[in-house]
């Protein structure tokens, strides 16, 4: 015998209203009672889509105590989007690329080393966050800009002139890149 759960109606949503939220207050309580944790009201956050009612938020808000918030913030890396995915929820991508770029003297490298950084580390920093969300032209955009300006030598200040076309550089090496 086999019992299939489809996941995603089983935890992912909950109906906002008073006797669910209710029923969920008593369940965590009973947890508590007998396995001795506790849950942490300063940890737990309640999210409520645009469409729930105030008066309910509120209410479902005074059974629990814990913090109503627009959104979740990140989970291992990745920010949890409610909405559209958007340059400004990815900023973060583009900033750990330039904290990098930072931490390097372009001026001091050879380009053969500069190459093999854009390529090897640059370029591994957005990969992670690109197999759970498609980012958006503007932030490939701006990390491929940052990236050039390195691989060229150039700095925020200043640019420098393309010795060959980026399209070379970033092919890989079997295929002449």
């Amino acid at each position: 015998m086999a019992i299939k759960v489809d996941l995603e109606k089983a935890y992912d949503r909950i109906r906002a209203d008073c006797s669910n939220a209710k029923a969920i207050k008593e369940l965590l309580d009973q947890f508590s009672q007998y396995y001795g944790h506790l849950v942490s009201i300063n940890k737990t956050q309640l999210y409520f889509s645009p469409n729930t009612d105030v008066d309910t938020t509120t209410e479902i808000e005074s059974i629990f105590h814990f913090k109503v918030v627009d959104n979740l913030g990140m989970y291992l890396g990745i920010p949890l989007l409610h909405g559209r995915v958007t340059g400004a929820n990815l900023r973060y991508i583009t900033d750990r690329v330039q904290k990098k770029l930072n931490a390097w003297s372009a001026a001091s490298l050879s380009m053969a080393v500069r190459v093999t950084l854009a390529k090897a580390v640059l370029s591994a920093i957005p990969t992670y966050c690109m197999q759970v969300v498609m980012l958006p032209a503007n932030v490939i955009d701006e990390i491929e800009k940052l990236i050039r300006r390195f691989v060229w030598g150039g700095s925020e200040q200043q640019t420098k002139l393309s010795l060959v076309n980026w399209k070379t550089v970033a092919d890989l090496l079997a295929q002449g890149g």
